[in-house]
C-alpha cells in the first residue's frame, strides 16, 4: 500500500493507517503506519494500555528509512480495543485547544462498563459538546470490539 501511495501526487500529504488481526485464540497482530495506537482496556486491569504506536506513515517514502514491523499481544475475553482517527483527538474547541488523546482515553476508560454501542455513541456526542458544537476539520472514526474468546 505504501508503495502504491508514493506513486500518488498527494501534494506532500500522507495516510495514517493501520492494519490488525485478531485470530480466534485471542492473538493480536498490528502494524501502523504513523496511526494513533490502539486503546486496550484489559478486563482484569484498570490501566488503559497504549498499543502500537508508531510507524512512518503511509506515502512519504518509497524505501521507508524503517521497515513497517508487525506487534503481537494476546486479548483475553472481556477485553475492549478502540482505535481512531486523528480527526477525534484533534477536534478543536473554543480556543484553539484540540480535544486530545489523553482525554479520550480517559474517557474510554471511565466508561469501561457501559456497553460497546453506547461507549461508541456517546464518546462522539461528548467530544462535540466539549468542543462547543464546532464543526470537526477533519474525518473522525472510532472503531472499537470486545474480544469474547473461543466458544
Amino acid at each position: 500500500l505504501n508503495t502504491q501511495l508514493t506513486q500518488l501526487e498527494l501534494n506532500g500529504k500522507f495516510i495514517s493507517g493501520l492494519f490488525f488481526r485478531i485470530k480466534p485464540s485471542g492473538e493480536m497482530l498490528y502494524c501502523s503506519g504513523g496511526h494513533f495506537p490502539a486503546v486496550i482496556l484489559r478486563r482484569n486491569t484498570r490501566e488503559p494500555e497504549l498499543f502500537g504506536e508508531g510507524g512512518i506513515p503511509m506515502g512519504w517514502f518509497a524505501d521507508p528509512p524503517e521497515p513497517y514491523s508487525q506487534i503481537t499481544t494476546r486479548l483475553n475475553p472481556g477485553d475492549r480495543v478502540y482505535v481512531f482517527t486523528d480527526g477525534l483527538a484533534e477536534w478543536e474547541a473554543p480556543g484553539g485547544a484540540y480535544f486530545g488523546s489523553e482525554r479520550l482515553v480517559r474517557y474510554l476508560n471511565e466508561h469501561r462498563e457501559a456497553s460497546l454501542d453506547t461507549v461508541l455513541e456517546d464518546l462522539v456526542k461528548h467530544v462535540r459538546e466539549v468542543c462547543g458544537g464546532l464543526p470537526c476539520g477533519d474525518d473522525v472514526t472510532i472503531f472499537g470490539f470486545e474480544y469474547k474468546g473461543l466458544s
